[in-house]
C-alpha cells in the first residue's frame, strides 16, 4: 500500500508527511514534536522512509534482504542420486539406493525421501533402504534450500512377485511373426495355455521405452480370462513411432494388482 496514498491521508496531510514533521534542522528526528532528535527516533524514521522508497521503486520489503541483493540465488539443489531407475521392474522385496543433495550455493542439504507417500527414516546419512508394495511404488526425493529454492524428482518402481520356479500349470508363448514396423499399428501375440482345474486371469502389457533413459513412453494392456484346460490366443497393437530410438517389451503377469508373473523374462522386439 502506498503511505502516502488517500488510505492514509487526512486534511493535515499523509504519514510520510507526518514522519517528516519530526525531522530537526540537522536532519535528525525526534519522538515528540518540539522534542530534540535522537538516536532511536532518526533510526526509526529512516527505515520508515526507506521502506517506502523500495516500495515506490519495486525494491521489494525492507525486512526480506534476499530479495534485493545484486545476485540473488534463484537456483535450484543438485540431487545425485544412486541406485534408482524410473520405471523399473524388479523382483526383489527390499531396494537399497544412495541420494546426496547439494546446494547450488555450495554446501550439503538434507534431501526428504519418500516412499508412497510416507517419509522414510535413515540412521545412516545417504542411504536409504525401502521395503516395496506388491505392484506400483512411487519414491520421492526432494531438497531445499535456505533461499527457498526446491527441487524434486519422483520414481515408479514396479514390484512383480518372482516365478515359481518349475511351475508349468499356466504357459505363455510368445508369437513371434517378425520384426515390429514403425509407424503403423502392429499386433503382439501371445499363446496362453491353462492346464489349471480352474479359469486364470491373464494380462498382457506392451510397452515402449527409451532406449537411453529407460523411461515407459506408452504402453498398451489388455486382460482376459482363460478357462481351465484351455488354450488361448491374448492379442494388443502398438503403435511405435517412425523417429526416435525405442526398446519395446512385452510383460505377461496374471493381472496389474497382483501382477504375479507369468512369462519370467520380458519379450523384447526388433524393430525395422
Amino acid at each position: 500500500m502506498d503511505a502516502a496514498g488517500p488510505q492514509f491521508s487526512k486534511s493535515g496531510g499523509n504519514v510520510i508527511a507526518n514522519i517528516l514533521s519530526y525531522q530537526q534542522n540537522d536532519g535528525s528526528f525526534a519522538h515528540t514534536k518540539g522534542g530534540t532528535g535522537n538516536g532511536m527516533a532518526t533510526e526509526q524514521s529512516l527505515q520508515a522512509l526507506i521502506a517506502y522508497d523500495y516500495y515506490l521503486n519495486d525494491k521489494g520489503p525492507l525486512y526480506r534482504f534476499h530479495s534485493h541483493q545484486t545476485n540473488p540465488d534463484m537456483k535450484k539443489p543438485r540431487i545425485t542420486i544412486v541406485g534408482l531407475t524410473d520405471q523399473e521392474v524388479v523382483q526383489e522385496e527390499t531396494l537399497s539406493f544412495t541420494v546426496a543433495a547439494q546446494d547450488s550455493q555450495g554446501g550439503t542439504l538434507l534431501p526428504r525421501v519418500t516412499l508412497n507417500e510416507k517419509e522414510v527414516v535413515t540412521h545412516e546419512p545417504g542411504r536409504y533402504q525401502v521395503t516395496l508394495i506388491h505392484g506400483v511404488n512411487t519414491i520421492g526425493i526432494e531438497a531445499v534450500d535456505a533461499a527457498g529454492n526446491a527441487k524434486r524428482v519422483v520414481y515408479t518402481i514396479i514390484y512383480e512377485m518372482p516365478p515359481i520356479p518349475g511351475d508349468k500349470s499356466v504357459e505363455v508363448s510368445p508369437i513371434i511373426d517378425g520384426p515390429l514396423k514403425r509407424g503403423e499399428e502392429q499386433p503382439v501375440k501371445v499363446k496362453i495355455t491353462n492346464r489349471q482345474a480352474k479359469p486364470q486371469q491373464v494380462t498382457l502389457l506392451i510397452g515402449i521405452y527409451n532406449a537411453k533413459t529407460k523411461k515407459l513412453e506408452d504402453y498398451k494392456f489388455v486382460t482376459q480370462t482363460v478357462p481351465e484346460k484351455e488354450e488361448e490366443t491374448l492379442n494388443q497393437s502398438i503403435f511405435v513411432p517412425m523417429t526416435g530410438d525405442f526398446e519395446v517389451k512385452a510383460f505377461v503377469w496374471d493381472n496389474l494388482e497382483d501382477m504375479n508373473i507369468l512369462l519370467n523374462e520380458p519379450q523384447r522386439f526388433v524393430l525395422e
